[in-house]
């Protein structure tokens, strides 16, 4: 039997966060995304963290605990670890999932996989996580590794996630646990409808979802020299999305710095810092509401000259 998501039902299905458009500006976001680090342990050909000039580190406790607690007080329905580095190398990461819980918000992680051993696949569901996403590339060994593949974890990388993702699935059974509800994802180049359709099919036997969500992006790193074969195989977006993430969410850097967008890799549209600003003031700062009333009008001509870092987005991460 398939379980439930916590985030589905109780956030992900609500008509304000898909059609935020069509109701007054939420009081406040409905879901916060945290990056605990932006170190990770890849670097995927496709990844912005090859342009990344920002200095990298780790949360401090004491920030993710403010962070958590401001996002309960305003009303904040869960916080997702995600964005610019992988989660599960924070040492504090599963103490961090307990205060969210603590504090009656959804926890959410969204892993490249590699680090969930059996050890680790245990803290997961003792620590009461609601969600985790392990996110692949391609649709087999061959479109994952040219994708993610790194000297460190050699040749049997994919295998290595394979046996991760059944092994936190074994563990969850085992443990009788009704959570965390278990998702992969993926993008692809160039497979067919069919292959995708095949992918979905297979993964959704195994895993409580499986998604397809597009196109690999390789706008930004377009230029860097493992990227440029892979060009003529992919079709690049045009803007054709209004930009949801500056009405539902907030996004907070490992430093404590608010930033208006979560696929912002570069400080490109930082609104301030938590030690100096709230989590309520950022979402009504007048940076943010200056962002949305451009985006909002989505003339690309305005977004290029005023915010060029959205003019390639199609509102995806």
């Amino acid at each position: 039997m398939k379980k439930n998501s916590g985030f589905f039902e109780k956030i992900y299905c609500l008509d304000e966060l898909k059609r935020p458009y069509d109701y007054p500006l939420a009081k406040r976001p409905f879901t916060v995304d945290v990056e605990l680090t932006n170190h990770c342990n890849l670097l995927c050909v496709f990844c912005d963290r090859q342009l990344m000039k920002r200095a990298k580190g780790f949360m401090d406790f004491a920030v993710l605990k403010k962070i958590v607690d401001q996002a309960a007080e305003i009303g904040v329905l869960g916080i997702r670890f995600i964005r610019w580095g992988e989660p599960l190398l924070h040492p504090k990461v599963f103490e961090a999932v307990k205060y969210i819980k603590s504090k009656g918000l959804l926890a959410h992680i969204t892993t490249n996989g590699l680090l969930v051993d059996e050890k680790m696949a245990e803290q997961i569901v003792e620590s009461g996580l609601d969600n985790i996403i392990f996110s692949m590339q391609g649709l087999d060994e061959k479109g994952y590794l040219e994708m993610r593949r790194v000297k460190a974890y050699g040749a049997e990388q994919h295998k290595m996630l394979l046996k991760n993702i059944n092994g936190l699935l074994a563990v969850r059974k085992k443990m009788g646990a009704d959570r965390p509800y278990i998702q992969v994802t993926t993008t692809t180049m160039d497979e067919t409808e069919e292959q995708i359709k095949e992918w979905r099919e297979g993964w959704n036997n195994k895993v409580d979802l499986a998604t397809h969500t597009g196109v690999t992006s390789l706008f930004r790193v377009r230029n860097c020299s493992k990227v440029k074969p892979l060009l003529n195989r992919v079709k690049f977006w045009k803007r054709d999305m209004l930009c949801h993430e500056v009405l539902t969410k907030m996004a907070v850097n490992w430093n404590g710095d608010f930033t208006a967008c979560a696929n912002d890799y570069d400080n490109f549209m930082i609104l301030g810092n938590i030690k100096k600003m709230t989590m309520k003031q950022a979402w009504h700062s007048a940076k943010l509401n200056y962002y949305r009333g451009i985006l909002k009008r989505n003339d690309l001509k305005e977004i290029n000259k005023k915010i060029p870092y959205c003019g390639y987005c199609r509102n995806r991460f």
